[in-house]
Parts: C-alpha cells; sequence; structure tokens
C-alpha cells in the first residue's frame, strides 16, 4: 500500500513539474511582439534560419516550406507542379547554399532595412567554400515578410553577369509559359 501511495505521489509531482515545460522547436529570441520589429531580432531570426539549414543540411524544399513566405511556397508548388508534369527543372541550385553542391556555406547578415509592420528588406553574404582559394561571396537581397507572427524570407534576388535574378519573378514566368521557354 505504502509503494502505491509513493508511486502516486511521484507520478503526481513529476505530472505537476512538468505541467508548464514545453520544448521549443526554434532557436530564435524569445521576444515580445513589439521587439520582433527591429534589426537585431531580425537578424537574430536570419542567423538562427541559416543556422538551422547549414547545421542540420535540411534539403531545399523542405527549408523553403520552413522558412520561406506563404507566397514564395505558393509559386514555388505551382512550378515545381508544372516540372513534374513536362519532366523539366525549375531551378537547377540550391539558394540556401549558392550552388549545386554541398559547400560547408557562411551566411552574414550585412543589413536590415525598411523595417514596416508587414515587411523588412535584408542583405546577406553567403560564402561558399570558405577559407578556400574557391572560396566567393554572393550578396542576396531578401525581402521578408511577417507572418504567423515571425518573419519569413520572400525571395532571393541576386546580381549575376550583370543581370537581377529574381526567384519570384522565375516562377512566375516559368508558370505563365507552362515550363521551360
Amino acid at each position: 500500500m505504502i509503494r502505491h501511495f509513493l508511486l502516486a505521489a511521484i507520478i503526481a509531482v513529476m505530472t505537476a513539474c512538468n505541467s508548464g515545460t514545453k520544448l521549443k522547436a526554434s532557436t530564435a529570441p524569445q521576444a515580445v511582439a513589439s521587439d520582433k520589429h527591429s534589426t537585431e531580432y531580425i537578424t537574430q531570426r536570419l542567423n538562427d534560419i541559416f543556422t538551422d539549414v547549414y547545421t542540420h543540411r535540411i534539403d531545399l524544399l523542405k527549408a523553403d516550406s520552413m522558412y520561406m513566405s506563404a507566397d514564395y511556397n505558393r509559386l514555388q508548388n505551382a512550378a515545381m507542379a508544372i516540372a513534374e508534369r513536362t519532366d523539366d527543372v525549375v531551378i537547377d541550385a540550391d539558394h540556401w547554399l549558392q550552388g549545386q553542391d554541398w559547400t560547408e556555406p557562411a551566411m552574414k547578415v550585412k543589413s536590415v532595412d525598411g523595417i514596416t509592420p508587414g515587411a523588412a528588406t535584408a542583405v546577406v553574404v553567403i560564402t561558399t567554400f570558405p577559407g578556400t582559394p574557391d572560396s566567393r561571396d554572393n550578396t542576396i537581397t531578401m525581402p521578408l515578410v511577417f507572418e504567423r507572427g515571425d518573419w519569413y524570407i520572400d525571395n532571393m534576388q541576386q546580381q549575376w553577369q550583370g543581370e537581377t535574378l529574381d526567384e519570384k519573378a522565375w516562377y512566375r514566368h516559368y508558370i505563365s509559359a507552362g515550363g521551360n521557354p
């Protein structure tokens, strides 16, 4: 009888102690909503996102579903559906890596500007093959949107050989053409 009482008491104490404990899925700083619109918070959010993608080697589509905006994912999914039907490739490089193969990249937030309640713009530098003779810095402009209670990347834009590469514009073009034009 005493063993049953002790067991019940231990379970009751453990339940009471754990009732308020929840594991956090994100490593993002826990700040109040008004703090989420600061340069510091957005910089940390981007650092957390890229650290998660790079540390866990999250593949392109999974990382996009986790960290890109709802509108970006909608366009990407529509383009991917066309690519599946036409046995095509929509984009042949991973924008998180700035390449096709895993290179142990590094990311640094260069600036965060234009913060409004629903949008901001970040400029980041992704370095491929850091610390090697093949090292290359890629400057990416990232429009951000505040949705689902946090900041998400709405697009990735960069200059390449004098031309602006805009992923959402490419997806729209691909969708309207019904595949690779």
